[in-house]
């Protein structure tokens, strides 16, 4: 991960110059979208965060895998479609995902953890970590 990849995902200067050891100024680096792709999900929480994300089949044709959520302490997750439908090898199909802060009786902590896991009827699955910074 570059300095200009982390600047686009909304870090300050400090905390980016932490990682780079020297100081940085991302209003002067270009930046690349926080949006990649990954599998993975590294939330900084403040207000609700809605994420896309496209994935391919590589597993059978007419194929349908449905999400199971293991939402992070304090965070409610929201995914949609909840189910996807493959007719064909290397289809792709995207989804959406919503992070929002819940309130909670109970003390959560700066940091707190979940996925999410896509799972086919044929007990084919893919997990997809999530990891919640909160601000």
């Amino acid at each position: 991960m570059t300095i200009f990849h982390i600047s686009g995902l909304g870090y300050k200067d400090e905390e980016v110059g932490i990682l780079a050891h020297k100081p940085v100024k991302c209003s002067e680096n270009p930046s690349i979208p926080g949006e990649l792709n990954y599998p993975s999900f590294s939330v900084k929480l403040g207000p609700s965060q809605t994420y896309t994300r496209t994935v391919t089949n590589v597993g059978e044709a007419n194929s349908s895998y449905e999400v199971i959520i293991i939402a992070p302490k304090g965070v409610d997750v929201i995914v949609k479609p909840t189910k996807l439908y493959f007719s064909e090898l290397n289809q792709k199909a995207t989804y959406s995902i919503t992070f929002t802060r819940v309130e909670s009786d109970y003390r959560i902590g700066e940091f707190t953890q979940g996925y999410i896991k896509w799972v086919s009827a044929n007990y084919y699955f893919v997990r997809s970590p999530i990891a919640v910074r909160f601000e």
